[in-house]
């Protein structure tokens, strides 16, 4: 039997996101995030939920107060670095970047939020749609 190539562990899929731009997307490992420093209460109670067979929401608007929607904002970038292949998310200056390198701030809240659902398994356009 033949190893898996680092190719097939590095698949990505080409998604058309809601601003009309594509990108190529990886889906990133939820447990690594869910654990890392600073992440959200909410976010840890959604992944807690998802690993009981319960499914689990993103809090609306109505839910959130303001360090919630900080909180959330962090969250929604964590997720959009971590699954984005190409273009390359990249932290320098615009006038460093390459052609296919781009900003956390070049990307629309409406494909962050697509990002994040898609990675976590859940209709992408319903629950962007929900949050705003």
């Amino acid at each position: 039997m033949a190893t898996t190539t680092g190719a097939a562990w590095r698949q990505m899929e080409e998604h058309t996101l809601p601003s009309g731009k594509v990108a190529r997307l990886r889906k990133p490992d939820v447990f690594a995030l869910a654990t890392s420093d600073g992440v959200p209460d909410f976010f840890t109670q959604q992944v807690l939920a998802g690993l009981k067979g319960h499914e689990a929401k993103l809090p609306t608007a109505e839910e959130m107060g303001p360090e919630d929607l900080r909180q959330l904002g962090q969250l929604l970038d964590l997720f959009t670095r971590a699954c984005f292949g190409e273009p390359v998310i990249v932290d320098k200056p615009e006038a460093e970047m390459g052609e296919h390198e781009i900003g956390i701030q070049h990307v629309e809240i409406m494909d962050k939020l697509y990002v994040y659902q898609w990675a976590m398994g859940g209709e992408e356009s319903r629950a962007a749609q929900s949050f705003l």
